[in-house]
């Protein structure tokens, strides 16, 4: 009677292992999901990463509430123009002058003698075919 006991237990051992590997392994990934996110909110708001990952980590989600709740470092993008302008981009100044060649440089394209030749007449239709072998004698 006891062997049967004994086979139970054993058997509820191992499903309950495998379960409890799955929970740490999912725990893990949340835990590790966290951190990233303090991470992230962190340096999205203006604080160095390594608060955010501090927050989360001791923390959890309170951490992250915290780190929302926190006022935003980043600062305010000054107005592009003026005030009372209209919103439209300053007109372009003149263009800036082309560079100049050095002295004594010609700003005359020169090609290269085999690029100036004629090129050779096109060859007669039939013409890439070799010639017939001549006959022996």
């Amino acid at each position: 009677m006891t062997s049967g006991i004994c086979v139970r237990v054993a058997a509820g051992s191992a499903l309950g292992a495998g379960l409890g590997l799955l929970v740490t392994l999912v725990g893990l990934a949340v835990a590790i999901a966290i951190l990233y996110w303090g991470y992230r909110i962190a340096k999205k708001r203006g604080y160095p990463a390594w608060l955010g990952l501090v927050l989360a980590f001791f923390l959890g989600l309170i951490g992250i509430l915290i780190l929302y709740l926190l006022p935003a470092k980043t600062r305010a993008q000054p107005a592009p123009y003026a005030a009372g302008y209209a919103q439209y981009p300053p007109p372009p100044g003149p263009a800036p002058a082309a560079p100049q060649p050095p002295q004594g440089w010609s700003t005359q394209a020169t090609l290269p003698p085999w690029a100036t030749q004629a090129a050779p007449p096109p060859a007669p239709a039939g013409a890439d075919t070799p010639p017939p072998p001549a006959p022996e004698s």
